[in-house]
């Protein structure tokens, strides 16, 4: 399947298990064979990614190396007076942590998740890396992060729109660009030619929002051609509105026109698992040299 000698498989797979990334599992003989027994190999269970959210008050996700959530952290001493040392405080509180709970050098990679305008990445970078006296793998925005889990789990063909609940506004991204912040009624106007800016208002009828949506994600789609819609929210979406949302969208589309559509919803979206998966990149680049 590899193309490998097994004597080449076999001498990186003990260069991986010296590294402590594997663990084996020996059989019992059985008999009176001589040799070397086979055994079954797997990815150490202790190897964990921390992601960090630069948040006010910042807390940080803990996750297996499939970039499963396994654990959170939050502050827990008093904030400071600015948020450099707020933040500098809580990486420091958080390593406290990891070397309680965890053990030594299975922490794989540590990414961060701000949207600090004001707080450059290197910055930022610095602060945790010496709160926790290791090297942080990323600093990027929610928006980055999601796009990297995007684009490794659908490909190039998608429209990723994170979406804020009620309904104001689609933040897009597609070819890997940042689109912008586009009000959902704009993107509607050229669908029937009447002013929608009324059903933005709070005496708005949901299901009259999310029909906007499903115009404008069509209009979208008419300039972009993906072929893959997902919408990410921070909260939680209705089953109705789901259902909605796809069958407006889909009485729009030509017949021959194919578009999945996909909802994510979780506290970070989709930015957890492309922050995660970012830093395993991250530490599978390192180990392979």
């Amino acid at each position: 399947m590899t193309g490998l000698s097994l004597m080449t498989v076999g001498k990186a797979a003990d260069a991986l298990f010296a590294a402590g990334i594997l663990d084996e599992e020996r059989q019992s003989r059985k008999g009176s064979k001589t040799g070397r027994l086979a055994g079954m190999l797997t990815l150490r269970d202790s190897l964990y990614t921390v992601i960090i959210f630069a948040d006010n008050p910042p807390s940080a996700v803990i996750t297996d190396i499939y970039n499963k959530a396994i654990d959170r952290f939050t502050l827990t001493t008093a904030k400071a007076e600015s948020y450099d040392e707020t933040l500098f405080y809580f990486g420091h509180d958080l390593s406290l942590y990891l070397q309680n709970n965890y053990e030594y050098g299975s922490c794989i990679g540590v990414s961060v998740i701000s949207d600090i305008t004001d707080m450059p990445p290197d910055y930022i970078r610095n602060i945790i890396g010496s709160a926790l006296m290791t090297e942080v793998s990323s600093v990027c925005t929610k928006l980055t992060a999601a796009l990297i889990y995007i684009r490794q789990k659908y490909g190039s063909d998608v429209l990723y729109i994170s979406i804020d609940i009620p309904l104001r506004c689609i933040r897009l991204v597609s070819d890997d660009q940042y689109v912008g912040e586009i009000p959902i009624s704009r993107m509607a106007l050229s669908t029937d030619g009447r002013s929608l800016m009324s059903l933005l208002s709070d005496k708005c009828p949901k299901d009259e929002q999310w029909k906007l949506l499903a115009y404008s994600v069509y209009n979208i789609l008419l300039i972009t051609g993906c072929g893959t819609v997902v919408l990410d929210s921070e909260h939680s979406v209705q089953r109705k509105n789901k259902i909605l949302f796809r069958n407006t969208l889909n009485e729009l589309l030509l017949p021959e026109l194919c578009v999945d559509t996909v909802f994510a919803e979780s506290k970070a979206g989709y930015a957890l698992l492309g922050a995660a998966y970012a830093a395993r990149e991250d530490w599978i680049r390192r180990i392979s040299y």
